[in-house]
């Protein structure tokens, strides 16, 4: 149950999971992001194409900023941070299982997206500047009927 749960009881492989800032420097290979930007962005020529990138880029971003506090969370307070339904019914009541399960789920969901997103770093450079910039990616529903004007958008 988690009201058993001491800080602690989880001993030295909760520890061993990497702080996040540490996750967000992994260099990854070139050959990898660029089969995943392949892959796995929107694709599509024109204005259209670049909206649907750019959407996608910028749900990447808030995804991984989501995944890895909730990381980070699960790391530094194991079981504390789970919730009942985390330990009783998806891990049995087993409190040392869901951790496991939670660190887990949540790495590869932090590396997930940190892979779109320096796929798209690399690929894609003007792209990732124009988010960084600040700018707000226009919904759909919202754009421009026209591509021309949509495209100037992200000139």
């Amino acid at each position: 149950m988690q009201d058993e749960y001491t800080p602690g009881d989880f001993g030295a492989w909760l520890s061993a999971y990497p702080p996040v800032a540490d996750l967000l420097k992994t260099d990854l290979s070139e050959a990898i992001l660029d089969e995943w930007y392949g892959r796995e962005f929107p694709s599509g020529a024109g204005p259209a194409g670049l909206q649907r990138r750019a959407e996608a880029l910028s749900e990447y971003r808030t995804n991984l900023a989501a995944d890895a506090a909730r990381y980070e969370d699960i790391r530094s307070r194991g079981a504390e941070a789970l919730s009942p339904y985390d330990i009783q019914i998806a891990s049995s009541g087993d409190a040392d299982s869901a951790v496991r399960m939670g660190m887990s789920l949540k790495f590869n969901h932090v590396m997930y997206n940190l892979r779109l997103i320096e796929s798209a770093r690399r690929v894609a450079p003007a792209l990732v500047e124009f988010l960084e910039s600040g700018a707000t990616v226009i919904q759909r529903e919202t754009c421009p009927v026209n591509d021309s004007e949509q495209f100037a958008l992200f000139s």
